[in-house]
């Protein structure tokens, strides 16, 4: 049992690496390190209470942060509630690190009966560990009902913010509440909740609030500008490239561009290919041509996957700020495949891939682009859907594909227009 523990230690990282992969796509990932990762986790529910009360609860305490993940995981899955007090305790005394394995480990538990369990906890803790308990129940889907507002006077940021995001997953009346209070906070942490979270009930009191913090030049998170990149509006192309002469706007810029999928934002990013942001704007040129950065149009590349620890990545709905590889773009030789490619792209009209949008097309991404690519793509799906379909990009793959599936149930309803002309509340 130990060394089954000791290798889903091993394994837990390499999926945490593997749902951020530049070539990984949702089935590799099934299939390879989740695929290992959950037979270990499964021979350690095997081994049964006993089992379970010598190897997995002291190993909550251990100094490897990597084995309290997978440790409490299958203490949950196998004790259910009686598990949740310890799993707590360590939490409560633990370091930033391993409380992030931890909770990860309880939001990832199959067990329904956590979720009233952590509401009842929650006015035991701290702010700090009440947000993150917060955040865990978000992930869950978990609805928190009326503790939310009791919890949102906290002067704590961190703790606002979360019970903002929970609230997608509350009724809609408390949730639009919380919602106006986050709008009119000036913590720019509060207020970027409050936008994402309005978005995604269909606000048009946040979406115009959006517009209107990037069009005065707001000092405000990358998201408002990937939001109106993925809105799929044309007339918003001339507002990401006003952003993007801003230096501390121009990298968010150059994403939202590729979000936007028109063709004017592919001709902005060829200028682009010969500074230092080129091979983020090769990515975005990628995003909305289809065009593959292979090796004959990007020198020496290398990978940045694994410049980052595993378990450092926040599962930010935003995606990764850096791009997938490093090298030197050949403007040259994409500019010449431009030339011959520019006329199959009609103005106005939005393309991902190097095809037209559609709200099938971007379910397809969804499953098939390499993971790093998915959460500003399931986030668009969030806010088209008004939050029927949130696909957590960090969860369980097999409940990832029962998100997916129920967004092709409902595709028929899915909007195609840009987020101005189905923002209704």
């Amino acid at each position: 049992m130990e060394e089954h523990l000791q290798e889903a230690s091993f394994f837990w990282r390499q999926w945490e690496r593997a749902l951020f992969s530049s070539e990984e796509s949702l089935d590799d990932v099934a299939g390879g390190d989740e695929h290992r990762l959950k037979m270990h986790l499964d021979a350690l529910l095997v081994a049964g209470g006993a089992i379970s009360q010598r190897v997995l609860r002291p190993a909550l305490e251990a100094t490897d942060d990597f084995i309290a993940g997978p440790a409490a995981y299958a203490l949950l899955e196998s004790m259910g509630q009686q598990a949740l007090p310890p799993v707590l305790d360590a939490l409560v005394n633990a370091e930033d690190e391993k409380r992030r394995e931890l909770c990860r480990a309880v939001a990832l538990s199959s067990r329904p009966d956590l979720d009233a369990a952590l509401i009842q906890a929650l006015p035991r803790y701290e702010a700090p560990l009440q947000a993150l308990l917060v955040k865990c129940l978000a992930s869950r889907h978990a609805d928190a009902g009326s503790v939310l507002e009791s919890l949102y006077p906290n002067e704590n940021t961190s703790l606002r913010a979360a019970v903002i995001q929970a609230s997608r997953h509350t009724e809609h009346g408390r949730a639009h509440r919380l919602v106006q209070r986050g709008l009119e906070e000036s913590h720019p942490q509060v207020r970027d909740a409050a936008l994402l979270t309005g978005l995604i009930l269909g606000s048009r009191a946040a979406w115009w609030q959006c517009r209107s913090a990037v069009r005065t030049q707001s000092p405000q998170l990358r998201g408002l500008l990937l939001a109106l990149g993925m809105s799929g509006d044309p007339a918003e192309v001339e507002v990401l490239l006003s952003a993007m002469e801003q230096p501390s706007l121009r990298t968010s810029a150059i994403q939202a561009l590729g979000l936007s999928g028109q063709r004017a934002a592919a001709d902005a990013l060829l200028g682009v290919l010969t500074t230092q942001e080129a091979v983020l704007a090769a990515e975005s040129f990628s995003a909305i041509t289809g065009l593959v950065m292979s090796s004959d149009l990007i020198e020496e590349a290398t990978s940045s996957d694994d410049d980052e620890p595993a378990g450092q990545w926040e599962s930010s709905p935003w995606g990764p700020r850096a791009p997938a590889i490093r090298g030197r773009v050949r403007a040259d030789r994409v500019d010449a495949w431009w030339k011959n490619a520019r006329s199959r792209f009609e103005p106005g009209r939005r393309y991902l891939q190097g095809h037209l949008w559609t709200p099938e097309l971007l379910i397809q991404a969804l499953e098939v682009l390499p993971t790093r690519r998915r959460p500003p793509l399931a986030l668009e799906l969030a806010i088209r859907t008004q939050g029927a379909v949130n696909v957590e990009t960090t969860a369980w793959t097999s409940r990832q594909r029962g998100q997916l599936l129920l967004a092709r149930q409902l595709r028929p309803g899915i909007p195609v227009g840009s987020f101005d002309s189905f923002m209704r509340l």
